[in-house]
């Protein structure tokens, strides 16, 4: 046991005596330190004494003096220790905190400090009361003072309750703290619903609705709370327990949001829910390809798109002909859908998971196709004069209407004009030179028009031949005089004189309309031409020729005759034979022919040696001229003779001459 010098210490005892009543008795006590005490030393017929009184501080030896009657006496002695002056202990609640409230039966953890700076903290004693319940709790702490239980028997109401620590003396410390038990408000989100999306900017409207067991509705204490903006709202609930408010502020995000709901006595209760304030994907343009558009070709959208959330967003495609919706989601129209003058609009949404952005929209018109068409030809394009027909011809298509047929217009340069598809060309349309120019046009149905030209040029009308001839054509010799004669007309010019030109063997042999056929020109058989040229206004030369062909004239012999060397026909004599032959055509060859008696003399000239011949006077010598014709090969004959004659005798002259050895002569 601890003693304080500021604590009353007891001192009792209980005395006795075999001879005297214990009232007789004297007793006394006294402290080695302090001293007889000063105590009540009065004895009760049990024996028992008993009081109070303070010692200093030290150690002291306490000794019992007892005596009887008769002056004996006896003593008992105890040592005790006081120390200096008793520090009282401290105490304090550490849960639950003051003005906590809590439900009928929820175990509620109390939980606290005691401690005493002279003893051992758990020598302390703890005692926890309430004024609606009493004590509920008594414990000694732990040794470093502090303390914990559970108790979930505290009935319904307020409750002060006490923590009162007493230390081994019983000094004491005690603390409270206030504290409600009962049943709890409810509450209840209505709105929004946990898990909505919004949009930033929306009207958000907050609904909640509470009540209590024990409180009016509007004494339940409401806040709201977002885990990104913090407290939204808080107040009272009204009378039908409703509390209710909008916001149109709210930042983007996911907010946790909850509602709760205190009573008079301070129980809570909450509701949780959570929703997006998202911010709207967008997007950031739309463009069609191609433009301009075309029914032959596909239309494509494109489009970009962000978030500033940087949620992945998603585009959808809706599409509209001429304002109807068509049920194509895709990012292409086939070519097939796609009509001129319709109008096509894609609608682009875009969502980022969440929701959708707006929708941008963009439109473009299907332009026409032009139409195509091939090149234009005319038939024929050379050798084209005043009377030629002509022919144009093209192709037209178009890749909306199809197969067009052209539509053909001619000009010319000289003012003439036509339609259709042919034009019969007359000399009192156009004339040589011109230029004639076919353009075929094609138009679809849609009045888009294009056309294709060609030309060509008419070709000055050669002037014709109405005939050539030469005159006489047959029996054509050699000094024959020919004449020609042709006519010629031309288209524009009219009747032509004509020029001649007489060629043999391609050599010119006149240049006039007659011609008298010269051996010197030509040969039998020769060909004589006759061309006949007419040049027109424009310098076209057109001829025409005729043709005679020279004939063979056979050769004649004339006036064969033999002459001599010696004025008479000796068989001595040199003869020369001559003829009168004629060929107009120059191209015969004439032979000679010696004979005697029908045998035949002479070396195959015009000249014969008599001399030369065993001829004698009398004999008759012929000569024949053959005269052969070089062209068809026929041989003219004619012949002519003389008579040897006989000359007088003479007389010999007679030489004698030496030819060999010795002396003999010999006559020659």
């Amino acid at each position: 046991e601890n003693h304080y010098s500021d604590g009353l210490i007891q001192f009792s005892a209980l005395v006795s005596d075999a001879e005297d009543e214990a009232e007789e008795l004297i007793v006394t006590w006294t402290s080695s330190v302090d001293g007889e005490l000063s105590l009540d030393n009065s004895i009760n017929s049990s024996g028992e004494i008993s009081d109070y009184t303070y010692l200093t501080e030290g150690n002291h030896a306490i000794e019992l003096r007892v005596e009887d009657t008769t002056g004996k006496f006896s003593t008992e002695e105890v040592v005790i220790q006081v120390g200096g002056e008793n520090s009282e202990p401290t105490c304090a609640f550490t849960a639950p905190i003051d003005g906590d409230a809590f439900v009928i039966g929820e175990s509620i953890l109390f939980s606290g400090i005691a401690e005493d700076d002279d003893i051992s903290n758990n020598d302390l004693m703890v005692d926890v009361s309430s004024n609606l319940d009493g004590v509920f709790q008594n414990l000694s702490p732990f040794s470093d003072g502090t303390f914990s239980f559970a108790v979930n028997s505290l009935s319904s109401g307020t409750h002060t309750i006490t923590l009162t620590v007493t230390d081994e003396v019983g000094a004491d410390c005690s603390t409270g703290l206030l504290l409600a038990v009962g049943n709890p408000p409810t509450a209840t989100i209505d709105e929004p619903l946990d898990g909505m999306i919004y949009a930033v900017g929306d009207t958000v409207t907050f609904r909640g609705s509470v009540a209590d067991s024990e409180d009016q509705a509007n004494q339940i204490a409401v806040v709201w709370n977002s885990d990104i903006e913090g407290e939204l709202q808080s107040g009272n609930a009204n009378s039908q327990g409703v509390s209710q408010f909008t916001r149109s502020d709210l930042v983007a995000g996911v907010h946790s949001i909850s509602f709760s709901a205190t009573d008079t006595t301070g129980l809570v209760s909450d509701d949780l829910i959570s929703f997006r304030v998202n911010t709207l994907p967008m997007v950031d343009s739309v463009s069609l390809s191609p433009d301009p558009a075309y029914s032959n070709t596909n239309l494509s959208a494109s489009a970009t798109t962000s978030d500033a959330d940087g949620q992945n967003v998603t585009a959808t495609y809706a599409w509209y002909e001429d304002g109807t919706l068509t049920s194509f989601t895709g990012t292409t129209i086939n070519d097939t859908e796609l009509d001129v003058g319709e109008t096509w609009t894609v609608r682009v949404t875009p969502n980022d998971g969440f929701q959708d952005g707006n929708y941008v929209e963009q439109s473009i018109t299907i332009s026409n196709t032009d139409p195509t068409i091939t090149t234009a030809s005319i038939s024929p394009n050379s050798n084209i004069n005043a009377n030629s027909l002509l022919t144009c011809s093209a192709t037209g298509n178009d890749i909306d209407d199809g197969a067009i047929t052209p539509i053909y217009t001619w000009t010319s340069s000289g003012g003439a004009t036509n339609t259709g598809a042919t034009w019969q060309l007359s000399p009192s349309m156009v004339s040589g030179s011109e230029t004639i120019t076919c353009t075929a046009t094609v138009t679809d149905n849609n009045n888009a028009t294009v056309s294709s030209n060609t030309s060509v040029t008419v070709d000055n009308t050669p002037p014709t031949s109405t005939g050539i001839t030469i005159s006489p054509n047959s029996g054509v010799v050699t000094g024959t005089a020919l004449t020609c004669s042709a006519g010629f007309n031309d288209l524009e010019d009219g009747a032509l004189t004509p020029t001649y030109a007489w060629t043999v063997g391609g050599n010119s042999v006149s240049n006039s309309t007659t011609y008298t056929v010269n051996a010197n020109d030509t040969n039998v058989g020769d060909s004589v031409v006759c061309t006949a040229s007419v040049t027109d206004s424009d310098g076209n030369t057109v001829t025409d020729t005729a043709t005679v062909t020279v004939d063979n004239s056979n050769p004649t012999i004339n006036n064969v005759s033999i002459t001599n060397s010696d004025n008479a026909d000796y068989n001595t004599s040199t003869y020369t034979c001559a003829a009168t032959v004629t060929d107009i055509d120059d191209n015969s060859s004439t032979t000679y022919t010696w004979s005697m008696g029908g045998t035949g003399i002479g070396n195959g000239t015009n000249t014969l040696d008599a001399a030369t011949e065993a001829l004698l006077p009398g004999d008759a010598v012929m000569c024949t001229v053959d005269v052969t014709d070089g062209d068809d090969g026929s041989t003219s004959s004619q012949s002519s003779s003389v008579t040897l004659a006989n000359r007088a005798p003479t007389t010999p002259t007679v030489v004698v001459t030496w030819s060999g050895s010795g002396n003999t002569p010999v006559a020659g």
